[in-house]
C-alpha cells in the first residue's frame, strides 16, 4: 500500500509539500499540487483523514445527520453546505437516522470518534442528552436544524406556522372554507396549526377543528388520506410536509380527483414535483439554510461566538403561487 513518502518521492517534492497538496486552502502552487495528485492517482493512494485527525487532535470533518434521507428538501440543503464547506477546507460526512433516536445516538457517537470539528443534526426527540452534552463538552460546534430539542445548542429553525398561515389565507381568499390541514406533530418547533387558525381568525371566518388532522407521516398511508378525503369532503388540502403531499396526490389518483378542478391543493417543501405539476407551495430558502449553517459552524470553530451562549436563527418561508387553488363562488 503506497504511503505519503512514496507519493512525495514520485512527485519530486518534500513529504510536507505532498501532505499540503491534499488539504484545501494550504500554501502550495497549483503546479506542485497537480504533480502530487497525479502521483497519487498513478500509485492508487488515498489520504487517511481519520489518522490525520487522531494525530493532530483536530480534523477537517463536519458531521451531518439527516432525519429523512428520502426527502430531496434535505438533499438540497446538504449540497449547499458541502459546496460552502469545501471552500473553507472542510469535508462533509453524512449519516441518516430516519427519525430513530437510537440510530441518531450511534451516528453522533461516530462523529465523536472521528473528532469532527462540527455537527449538524435534526433531532426529532430529546433522548440523546448525554451524547449531545459530550459533543458540547469536547468543543464540537453543534447546530440543530428545525427542532430546538436542546436549549444549549445553536438552532436554525423555520417558521412553519407562518407557512401554514400563508397557505390557509391564500385558499380562504379563493372562497374555500372546508380546508383540510394534514399537520405533523412538532413538539420542538412552531406548529403549522397555529398559523392555520390565525388565517381564519384574521379573516373573521368560523373554524371547524375537524379539518385539522395531526398525523405521523411515516405511519399515514395514502389509503388513510383517501379515508379522510371521503369523510370530510374538503374543497382544499394543505399538506404539512413533502411526504404527505405525495400521499395526498396518490389518494387523489385513487379517488379520481383532479387538482384543482375537483380539489385545491397547497404543498409544503417546494422541491421537485410542485413546480413541475404547477402546484402552489410553501417554500423554504434551502440554499440560504445550508449557507447559514456553515457560517454558524465556522463562527463557532473560530471562536468568534461565546461558547456558553447558544444562538438561534429563524427563517421565514414564502408562498410560491401557481395554479393549484381554484376560486369558488360563495
Amino acid at each position: 500500500m503506497p504511503t505519503l513518502n512514496d507519493i512525495a518521492q514520485r512527485a519530486g517534492v518534500s513529504t510536507s509539500s505532498a501532505s499540503r497538496a491534499f488539504r484545501e486552502g494550504t500554501s502550495i502552487t497549483p503546479e506542485v499540487r497537480e504533480r502530487v495528485l497525479q502521483a497519487a492517482r498513478e500509485l492508487g493512494y488515498t489520504p487517511n483523514l481519520l489518522a490525520r485527525s487522531l494525530k493532530s487532535s483536530r480534523s477537517n470533518l463536519i458531521g451531518v445527520d439527516v432525519c429523512n434521507i428520502e426527502n430531496p428538501f434535505y438533499a438540497l440543503i446538504i449540497k449547499s453546505m458541502e459546496n460552502e464547506l469545501k471552500k473553507h477546507g472542510y469535508q462533509l460526512v453524512l449519516s441518516y437516522s430516519n427519525g430513530d433516536p437510537k440510530v441518531e445516538r450511534k451516528n453522533l457517537e461516530l462523529f465523536v470518534g472521528m473528532q469532527a470539528m462540527g455537527v449538524v443534526f435534526m433531532p426529532l426527540a430529546r433522548k440523546n442528552m448525554d451524547t449531545v452534552r459530550l459533543l458540547k463538552k469536547r468543543g464540537v460546534a453543534l447546530i440543530q436544524l428545525f427542532n430546538r430539542a436542546y436549549d444549549f445548542v445553536d438552532t436554525i429553525s423555520v417558521l412553519d406556522d407562518q407557512g401554514a398561515y400563508l397557505a390557509a389565507k391564500h385558499i380562504l381568499q379563493h372562497g374555500h372554507r372546508q380546508i383540510l390541514l394534514l399537520n405533523v406533530d412538532t413538539p420542538f418547533s412552531s406548529d403549522r396549526a397555529d398559523g392555520y387558525r390565525r388565517a381564519f381568525q384574521e379573516l373573521g371566518i368560523p373554524l371547524d377543528e375537524r379539518y385539522i388532522r395531526t398525523v405521523n407521516p411515516a405511519n399515514l398511508s395514502s389509503q388513510d388520506v383517501e379515508a379522510l378525503l371521503t369523510e370530510l369532503a374538503p374543497t382544499a388540502v394543505i399538506a404539512g410536509v413533502y411526504d404527505l403531499g405525495k400521499k395526498f396526490l396518490t389518494a387523489c389518483r385513487a379517488l379520481h380527483y383532479r387538482v384543482p378542478e375537483d380539489i385545491s391543493f397547497v404543498a409544503f417543501d417546494d422541491v421537485e414535483w410542485p413546480e413541475l405539476m404547477d402546484i402552489t407551495a410553501v417554500s423554504q430558502p434551502m440554499e440560504y439554510l445550508g449557507l447559514t449553517a456553515v457560517r454558524m459552524l465556522l463562527d463557532r470553530i473560530n471562536g468568534s461566538i461565546d461558547m456558553n451562549q447558544p444562538v438561534s436563527t429563524i427563517v421565514e418561508p414564502k408562498l410560491n403561487l401557481r395554479s393549484s387553488v381554484k376560486t369558488l363562488r360563495r
